[in-house]
């Protein structure tokens, strides 16, 4: 019996369709896998955006040292609100001598020294505090 040529072409596509089918199947299954990574990666990206933008406007909002105008201020004196730069801010305050001896009841003068920074420099009044990005 000879099969009418429609109907083998009909038959073909059809086992064609059923494979294509299969394809984008197998593609929407990865996809709905990927989709809870994406929404994650999403949330994370989302989350770096307001830091950054936090940073931004910490840094558009940096003012500038009171002594030399010409650098971001790294510190600000809590009583008034001045700003300084680490190279401007007056450092060698009695509220940060130490004695050499650790003996803090000592009256010797000589027994007493400032106390110095991680770079070897005198550190500012107590009253100073050291500007941080958060």
């Amino acid at each position: 019996m000879k099969k009418d040529p429609d109907i083998l072409d009909i038959l073909r596509h059809y086992n064609k369709l059923s494979q294509s089918i299969r394809i984008i199947e197998n593609e929407l299954e990865t996809i709905r896998q990927n989709i809870p990574r994406a929404a994650d990666e999403i949330v994370k990206l989302r989350k770096e955006n307001k830091e950054l933008k936090k940073q931004l406007s910490y840094t558009n909002n940096v003012p500038k040292c009171l002594y030399c105008q010409k650098v971001e201020a790294t510190w600000v004196y809590m009583p008034n609100g001045e700003y300084a730069c680490d190279e401007c801010v007056p450092r060698k305050c009695s509220c940060n001598m130490k004695p050499k001896d650790g003996d803090w009841e000592s009256t010797d003068d000589n027994n007493w020294e400032y106390a110095m920074d991680e770079n070897g420099r005198h550190l500012p009044c107590c009253e100073w505090e050291r500007i941080t990005i958060k």
